[in-house]
C-alpha cells in the first residue's frame, strides 16, 4: 500500500522473486492510482521495477519498498513506447499470467 513516505511497501511472500515483487508493487500502486495500461505496458513496467531490485536477496517475511517516482517513471516510459516496442512487449505479455 502506498504510504506517506512516497513508497509502495509490502512483505514478501514465499515464492516471491524479483518479477513477482515488481508485479505486486505495480498492482498495489494501481489500486491507489488507477491507470489504463495494456498487458504489454504492465510487463514493461515490471521489467523496469525488477531491475531496480538488482541483486537484493528476497526472503519471505522481509519488507520490500519501491519508490513511487520509479513506478511513475516506468508508467510514463510505457506510455511512450513506439508501436513496434509495444507490439514486442504485448508478445511477452501473452506468455505471462497477469493478475
Amino acid at each position: 500500500v502506498p504510504s506517506n513516505n512516497e513508497k509502495v511497501k509490502f512483505v514478501l511472500l514465499r515464492g516471491d522473486g524479483p518479477v513477482l515483487a515488481a508485479r505486486r508493487a505495480l498492482a498495489e500502486y494501481l489500486k491507489s492510482f488507477p491507470e489504463e495500461l495494456t498487458a504489454g505496458q504492465k510487463i514493461f513496467i515490471e521489467e523496469m521495477l525488477r531491475r531496480e531490485i538488482g541483486g537484493q536477496k528476497l526472503v519471505a517475511g522481509k519488507e520490500i519498498n519501491f519508490n513511487l517516482n520509479s513506478i511513475k517513471e516506468a508508467i510514463s516510459q510505457s506510455k511512450n513506447l513506439s508501436p513496434y516496442q509495444l507490439q514486442v512487449w504485448e508478445g511477452y505479455a501473452k506468455k505471462v499470467k497477469l493478475e
